[in-house]
């Protein structure tokens, strides 16, 4: 009568022990009551697990309340296993309504991404030749092949000058003149300077089919004209946010409102640009990540380095707190720097190197303490003597003029600081404050190495002047070390990225995620263990770490969303990261992982085994 009265579910009132084939007295009822009026405060929270539990049993899921109320599932993991439900079920619907994801596996994908870049392989060598079969059947004019050479014309002029090695030659517009047709039929591609279009190249040319004009944030609209107007097609190469034209700095040219770039003329800006993301000078990320994000809104694509935590390469600043200004010099700050070109010379004599300064004054300061150190020190002035037989000599100059340099290593002075009376000018930035492309001759000075910048400075981060907020902000970058180096956190990653590398590290594996580091081309960097004389796995030292690249295809919105075609996918990204040090990418595919997750691991260690 109790039961029907408070309509009760005899089987969840009562202990299961006292419901078992006996009935119920009114002792064990009154206990039971007594029992529930004691804890009157939980009964919201009981009602609530009764009506969590009736959701559960109309949503199919009787089995999963019977495993909880046996105690097999501990009440801290059910949301866990009713998310693992719900995305199971999810799968299973996904399979249900695209029935190509349930028969997909990803060796059948890895065998057609191998066809296509033998495919595209053989297209290009293809087309290489088909390049040069057109070349080789134009016809070249045979001119005057005979009589003295004043007289002869087009490829007779050409023989007469390559027969005659004591010729006294001829000037480059004459031989145009007299052979332009012969030169141009047998090498189509003419290499020079905008400078030197209209003295070199005479008008009885005629037109080439396309004009390209490099380095265009250099050139003034004036300077190109002779050689824009050679060209039935014209393709300007060119970057905003590098350095202007050098007359950008004389204060005629800032009255006057000229000296504008090639860039700036309305026509340019006009077109539709296209731009090149790829970037694959730097060596480490983070040679170029602060002007990627400062000035080129993330959109440029980086390699990850397999230089990780730990590596000498990467962005660096040195202070030297003692370091002081002095019309234009910063002696201590220059002798720092020369101490450390020294020492890369003989530690490290296969990277080449340049060393930068903000003013000519301290160019020379540097140049003159060099030469002073390279005389008492015969195996450095060897390196600098074989960089120089190379075609890659040491360098020593002033950011106005690196536009287009690269070397391995690159040493700048920022030459700024205090004075003797502790002031601090900002025109002792030099261009650095320039008020219209300061940032411009930054990001110059900033991205001319490929494996290591060393960057000597005699101030912190918080004693740079107003107007000059990028170069603060770069040196508070710079002292972030590791942290920005890394350029990865787990906020970042995707959920399988996140799952895949939990599970890694529960195997012993030291795995580092690489959302923005890899920029799509990676998901995750593995470090390869060691085998120690005792059989045991341990990680490589630091800095020194053989990594395996991990890419989970479908998972990246840089590389799914149409921003890197198929071919930067499939071959440009693979080819780029082998030279790198990379070894081949694991591409690990979703549809598998849920489907196979024991093979697709033991497979990834495989390859991990075979990297160690």
């Amino acid at each position: 009568r109790f039961i029907d009265l408070a309509q009760l579910e005899e089987g969840s009132w009562f202990p299961r022990e006292g419901t078992t084939g006996s009935p119920l007295d009114l002792r064990r009822i009154r206990k039971r009551a007594e029992r529930a009026l004691a804890a009157w405060d939980q009964l919201s929270l009981w009602l609530g697990g009764r009506r969590a539990r009736q959701t559960l049993l109309d949503l199919g899921l009787g089995p999963l309340v019977a495993s909880i109320e046996a105690g097999e599932i501990s009440p801290r993991h059910i949301p866990t296993v009713v998310r693992a439900i719900y995305l199971e079920s999810l799968l299973r619907e996904a399979y249900r309504q695209h029935p190509l994801l349930e028969r997909f596996h990803g060796l059948e994908y890895d065998e057609a991404r191998r066809q296509y870049v033998a495919l595209d392989q053989r297209v290009e060598e293809q087309t290489r030749g088909e390049i040069a079969w057109q070349v080789d059947r134009r016809p070249v004019p045979a001119g005057v092949a005979q009589g003295p050479l004043r007289l002869r014309t087009e490829l007779g002029l050409l023989k007469g000058l390559a027969a005659t090695d004591d010729s006294p030659g001829l000037p480059i517009r004459q031989v145009f003149e007299r052979a332009g047709r012969a030169l141009t039929a047998l090498m189509p591609c003419v290499l020079t300077s905008p400078y030197l279009v209209a003295s070199n190249l005479p008008p009885s040319l005629g037109r080439f089919d396309l004009v390209i004009l490099d380095e265009a944030s250099r050139l003034r609209p004036e300077e190109a004209l002779g050689a824009v107007v050679r060209g039935e097609q014209l393709v300007v190469v060119g970057d905003p946010m590098q350095l202007p034209p050098s007359s950008f700095l004389t204060a005629s040219v800032e009255e006057s409102g000229e000296g504008e770039s090639l860039l700036d003329l309305p026509s340019i800006r006009a077109s539709t640009p296209h731009r090149l993301r790829w970037h694959s000078q730097s060596r480490h990320e983070s040679l170029i990540a602060f002007s990627n994000c400062q000035w080129y809104g993330d959109r440029l694509v980086v390699l990850p380095s397999t230089k990780r935590e730990g590596s000498a390469d990467g962005a660096f600043y040195r202070p030297v707190r003692e370091g002081l200004y002095e019309a234009g010099t910063n002696p201590r700050e220059a002798a720092a720097l020369v101490e450390a070109a020294l020492h890369h010379l003989l530690a490290t004599p296969e990277e080449s190197l340049g060393l930068v300064a903000l003013t000519e004054r301290q160019r020379d300061w540097i140049e003159a303490r060099l030469a002073e150190r390279l005389a008492e020190s015969p195996a450095a002035t060897a390196c600098v003597t074989a960089w120089h037989d190379r075609g890659r000599p040491v360098f020593i100059k002033t950011v106005e003029t690196i536009q287009g340099e690269v070397r391995d290593a690159v040493l700048v002075s920022l030459t700024a600081g205090r004075d003797s009376l502790g002031r601090l000018r900002p025109d002792s930035f030099g261009v650095l404050h320039h008020p219209r492309h300061g940032h411009r001759y930054l990001n110059v000075l900033i991205t001319r190495a490929r494996r290591r910048l060393l960057l000597f400075g005699s101030l912190l981060p918080e004693e740079i002047p107003a107007g000059l907020e990028a170069l603060r902000d770069y040196l508070v970058v710079l002292g972030e070390g590791d942290r920005h180096r890394r350029g990865a956190d787990w906020a970042s990653s995707p959920p399988l990225v996140a799952s895949l590398t939990r599970l890694l590290q529960a195997h012993g594996y030291q795995v580092e995620p690489l959302p923005d580091g890899g920029r799509g081309l990676l998901d995750l960097a593995i470090h390869a263990r060691e085998l120690t004389p005792t059989g045991s796995l341990v990680p490589p030292p630091r800095g020194q770490r053989q990594l395996l690249g991990v890419r989970l295809e479908g998972i990246s919105p840089v590389r799914e969303a149409g921003a890197l075609s198929t071919r930067d996918r499939e071959r440009v990204a693979p080819e780029l990261l082998a030279r790198l040090g990379w070894p081949p990418l694991h591409r690990l595919w979703p549809p598998d992982w849920f489907r196979q997750r024991s093979i697709e691991l033991r497979r990834l260690q495989r390859r991990l085994d075979e990297t160690r």
